[in-house]
């Protein structure tokens, strides 16, 4: 999911600790006994005596009854005792509050224990408590947003255990501005429910393997990592890290507990040194915390070592300095280790002398074992602690009146008691600051809570909605469109804000769209769409109906299990040449890739309701390349691939690259030819390739460098296929060279190589395909200017060839004949070259820039070169990015189309001619899904197929039927590309 986290504003966080202290009013007007006191508890029961001085006779009895406040409990509620005897009992309060005042029966409370005792009992009497809250605000960030939205992020937890409180609603909130309390009504303040959130939880795993670790040590140290992985959540990713005087990564961020389990077993013993500051530092490197209304994610660093830092090779400081606000837990085995800095690691500050009181503060981060046989009930434990990081989470937001001008914002909690003299780390509240600067008004949302789009056939899901930014009341309307009937909406008759989908059992597939409307907006409304089947889980979770379950040469077996309840349901799959099953009964199987590549048809059926799913298996190596678009611009010409499988170009036509069979221009859209579905298309600088179903590759034009691949360097004015092999899977064309992924993924070169481009450790041209390398994880490819980057089916990447401008983004200018690492990094999804310069997109939707910046493309608002990847700006929710030449535009998750750098014929389609160093929108339209652009013009479609060309046109290459350039996005006359 990526975090949509606009316009974010100038932000101080401070804490407020606050001292002073006080107590409520007793109920008993008699003698009182009033103290502030932890939620401690202690085993106590009635005291029947007949010590103490009476005038009473010694027979009678007298009874002592308490009288609770609402939030405090006492034990036994009642007591009969002797005369002039006394009673003891045991008061407990709610978590998060603590005792306020009690009194009564001329008693006295011993808050360190918990128990009240009355004093001598002549006559009936009552003993009276009062409990008042008591909490502390874990601030996590206040942010401002456009076009007025504050939103302020705290933990509440009790004061005295740490408890997380859960039971506060938006009223127990109190919110100031300028010192001055918002109006909440008007201010639309409101408490977003953590559950209704996305969040993601990554976890990393440090382990010390150095040399003090006995190989017994090793192995318990490996079953705790494991029983940790094999109870991975939902929402859960890990990664597993070693350590002696270096880092190793032993397994990158997955969901995937056998993949986990297996890298585990893999550890083994290291080295003498301890680098523990540095893999502490290196630790918190691999996630970044974000917490907002769309999305949050948030990490831990777990760390066992039985060691201090003896490498010297890094500093405490650098760990604190990396740690910033992400959690830390450490697991210490022995009485050899120096805590204090691991104090300071938790606490996330630098102390010349660790007090008792610090190294309190910090004790639910660390525990300290005394030997490895308690490493496993000590990361349990770690684990438990982890389950609290979201509890007692509360996202409060309110649209501010503010226009212009820094303001402060001040959170606190009603009725929550002051700090005192002995609470050193009590905070009552939350503050900050924002810039108000060009805010405007916010207008209503609609917000709809509703299940994950994938139901279970025979299921029941709630669903409701919610109006942000406007005054209630409000009514709502519910619909549904279902056309086979297997689904049933219904409104609740007393709360039109509910509603319940239900889903008929034993269907093979349905789907349905819910609609919601509020009647007094009725241009409000919000739509969601549902698929019911037998829903599977692989290692990355649910698995789309409509998509393939997909098998490579890197990950050919797959654990799948049915998410339902399914112990009966029977497995099969149509082709077992391609694809087998290691079970046919039970609710999980593993499948396993055969001897063949192909597709094939997985079933599973549930005898019990008799439903019966489909999911399509894909067996080879699977890529993710930018070449199946289905429209490719180049400088002077351009070709649309539609869904029938029918090719349209036009443009320059000099090489025959426009597939036509001749070399004769086309200013409009004309039909080259029809191949088959599925194909794929890719172009070069004039040149073209065609990718059909079958694996079979094909080239036409240009080939003075060998480029085509066909072992000669003749020009082709007709497709010529490309050797005898079946099994190419991508193909990525350049200037002047090309390269290629088979399905086994192994990587493939030829053409131009002057500076190495092609990777073989050479520089010498190649005319016919020759392998690079041994490798066989090659996910996908992009070429630049006599350069090349490739992305790995673990998510790393590659560069070689040219890096005159720092475009391989190794940190230098030196050029590389074989491919090398960029980073540590195993999050790219995307890279795309523009010619010297490259934009790359990480798991996470951010994106990410480097190489030649003369025309500002790199978008970083300067006309400076990078070597090294360098974030674009904070978004998180970059779709699709083109580029070429010093042109680069992108596609945000909301549709919307972004463009900068050279604009000399207006190819940023943005009106004018002047050129962009930071992205700048593309009108208002937010129904854009693809994007291709040349060095001089851009072509874009929307949502509705719809094609769209601006920029230059000499060669007709905008298939405008004439030769004029544009500034602005216009539609083309051309057949829908779906």
């Amino acid at each position: 999911m990526r975090i949509l986290n606009v316009g974010v504003l100038a932000l101080v966080l401070g804490l407020v600790a606050c001292g002073g202290g006080g107590s409520g009013d007793t109920k008993n007007p008699g003698s009182s006994s009033s103290s502030s006191s932890s939620n401690s508890s202690s085993s106590s029961s009635a005291n029947s005596s007949d010590g103490g001085s009476s005038s009473s006779s010694a027979s009678a009895s007298y009874t002592v009854s308490t009288n609770p406040g609402s939030r405090v409990t006492m034990e036994p509620a009642s007591a009969s005792i002797s005369d002039g005897g006394t009673a003891s009992f045991t008061v407990t309060t709610e978590v998060g509050y603590r005792v306020s005042s009690i009194a009564g029966c001329g008693g006295d409370f011993d808050a360190t224990t918990g128990i009240y005792t009355t004093g001598a009992v002549t006559s009936d009497c009552t003993v009276w408590a009062d409990a008042q809250l008591a909490v502390n605000l874990v601030p996590y960030t206040i942010t401002a947003t456009t076009p007025s939205i504050i939103t302020m992020i705290q933990q509440v937890v009790d004061r005295a255990t740490g408890e997380p409180i859960t039971t506060l609603v938006v009223d127990d909130f109190l919110v100031e501005e300028n010192d001055e309390p918002i109006a909440p009504r008007e201010a639309f303040l409101d408490l977003e429910p953590i559950e209704n959130i996305p969040y993601e939880l990554k976890t990393v795993l440090m382990l010390d393997v150095s040399a003090s670790l006995t190989a017994s040590d090793l192995v318990q140290v490996k079953a705790a990592a494991v029983r940790i992985v094999e109870s991975i959540k939902d929402y859960q990713q890990v990664a597993v890290y070693v350590f002696d005087d270096t880092v190793r990564t032993v397994i990158g961020f997955t969901s995937d507990a056998e993949a986990l389990t297996n890298a585990i077993e893999g550890i083994t013993r290291g080295g003498p040194s301890t680098n523990l500051y540095g893999a502490v530092a290196f630790g918190f490197s691999r996630w970044s915390n974000s917490f907002s209304l769309e999305q949050v994610t948030q990490g831990t660093l777990i760390l066992i070592t039985d060691g201090n830092d003896t490498a010297a090779s890094s500093t405490l400081e650098a760990a604190l300095t990396a740690k910033g606000d992400r959690e830390f837990f450490a697991l210490t085995v022995g009485d050899d280790i120096n805590l204090d800095p691991l104090v300071q690691i938790a606490l996330g500050r630098d102390l010349e002398t660790v007090s008792q009181a610090d190294r309190s503060l910090a004790a639910r981060r660390l525990l300290n074992v005394t030997d490895y046989s308690e490493v496993d009930a000590g990361l349990q434990q770690i684990a438990a602690e982890m389950e609290r990081l979201t509890q007692g989470l509360y996202f409060l937001y309110y649209a501010t009146p503010k226009r212009a001008g820094t303001h402060s914002v001040r959170v606190t909690i009603a009725d929550n008691a002051w700090c005192t003299s002995a609470e050193p780390n009590c905070t009552r509240a939350l503050n900050g600051t924002f810039t108000a600067d060009g805010f405007s008004n916010v207008t209503p949302e609609l917000v709809l809570t509703h299940p994950a789009p994938l139901l279970v056939p025979g299921g029941s899901y709630a669903l409701s909605a919610r109006v942000r930014w406007d005054t209630p009341p409000f009514n709502f309307t519910w619909s549904l469109n279902n056309p086979d009937g297997q689904m049933d909406l219904l409104a609740d008759p007393m709360d039109s804000s509910k509603a319940t989908l239900e889903v008929a059992p034993g269907i093979q597939l349905s789907r349905a769209t819910v609609v919601a409307q509020v009647m007094e907006l009725p241009d409000l409304h919000e739509e969601v769409e549902f698929v019911a089947g037998i829903p599977l889980s692989g290692p990355e979770g649910l698995i789309d109906i409509e998509a393939k379950i997909r098998l490579s040469t890197a990950a050919p077996t797959l654990l799948l299990t049915a998410d339902i309840d399914c112990e009966r349901c029977i497995w099969s799959v149509d082709d077992t040449s391609i694809a087998m099953l290691d079970t046919d009964v039970g609710q999980s199987v593993t499948l396993e890739s055969s001897i063949n590549l192909g597709l094939t048809t997985l079933t599973v059926w549930d005898p019990d309701s008799g439903l019966s799913t489909d999911y399509s298996v894909e067996a080879g190596f699977i890529v993710d390349t930018s070449v199946r678009a289905g429209v490719i611009a180049n400088s002077t010409y351009t070709l649309a691939l539609n869904s029938d499988g029918s090719l349209w170009s036009w443009g320059s036509n000099s090489n025959g690259q426009l597939v036509h069979g001749d070399t004769i221009n086309r200013i409009s859209p004309e039909r080259a030819r029809t191949i088959q579905k599925g194909a794929s298309v890719a172009t070069g600088g004039s040149y073209t390739f065609i990718l059909d179903p079958d694996g079979r590759l094909w080239a036409v034009g240009r080939n003075n460098a060998g480029q085509l691949g066909l072992g000669d360097t003749t020009n082709r004015t007709n497709l010529e296929r490309v050797g005898v092999s079946s099994d190419w899977a991508s193909v990525s064309a350049g200037s002047l060279h090309t390269l290629g992924i088979k399905l086994d993924g192994s990587l493939w070169a030829w053409g131009r190589n002057n500076s190495g481009q092609l990777g073989l450790g050479d520089f010498i041209d190649r005319t016919s395909p020759e392998r690079i390398g041994t490798d066989n994880d090659w996910a996908s490819v992009t070429i630049g200017s006599n350069s090349s980057l490739g992305i790995k089916s673990d998510g790393s990447l590659w560069a070689w060839g040219n890096s005159e401008h720092g475009q391989l983004g190794l940190g230098e200018v030196v050029n590389q004949s074989t491919p090398q690492r960029v980073g540590t990094a195993n999050d790219w999804e995307q890279v795309i070259s523009g010619g010297a310069h490259v934009l790359a997109i990480k798991a996470d939707g951010s994106l990410w820039v480097w190489g030649l910046n003369n025309s500002g493309q790199l978008g970083l608002g300067d006309f400076t070169n990078r070597t090294s990847p360098e974030r674009l700006g904070t978004s998180n929710d970059w779709m699709d990015a083109a580029a070429n030449g010093q042109l680069t535009a992108a596609i945000k998750s909301d549709g919307s189309l972004w463009a900068w750098g050279s604009n000399n014929f207006g190819q940023l389609g943005l009106g004018h001619y002047s050129n962009r160093s930071s992205p700048e929108r593309v009108g208002t339209a937010s129904d854009w899904v693809s994007v291709t652009v040349s060095a001089t013009h851009a072509l874009a479609v929307k949502s509705d197929g719809s094609l769209w060309a601006w920029g230059r046109n000499g060669s007709g290459q905008l298939g405008l039927g004439d030769t004029v350039d544009r500034t602005s996005p216009v539609p083309v006359d051309s057949p829908l590309i779906d």
